[in-house]
């Protein structure tokens, strides 16, 4: 969403306190599927290393766009 040039380093404090334990970044996160007539299954693969788990994620964008316009992020 964001295609501005070094935006990282100009907005780390910002996406540093964004992205802290207990962070904004939860409120548009969401870990339901909500397709219709889809069921994901939360798979489980072993291997010899070890377990490997799978996690559909669900961002909301347009509410995550509207924070970052009112935060100053986005123009």
């Amino acid at each position: 969403m964001i295609v501005e040039v070094n935006a990282r380093e100009k907005y780390e404090d910002y996406f540093n306190s964004f992205f802290a334990d207990d962070g904004k970044y939860k409120v548009f996160v969401s870990l339901k599927d909500e397709r219709i007539g889809q069921k994901f299954k939360r798979d489980r693969l072993k291997s010899r290393e070890g377990v490997t788990h799978g996690v559909v994620l669900r961002i909301l964008r347009s509410q995550l766009k509207t924070q970052l316009k009112n935060d100053g992020i986005l123009k």
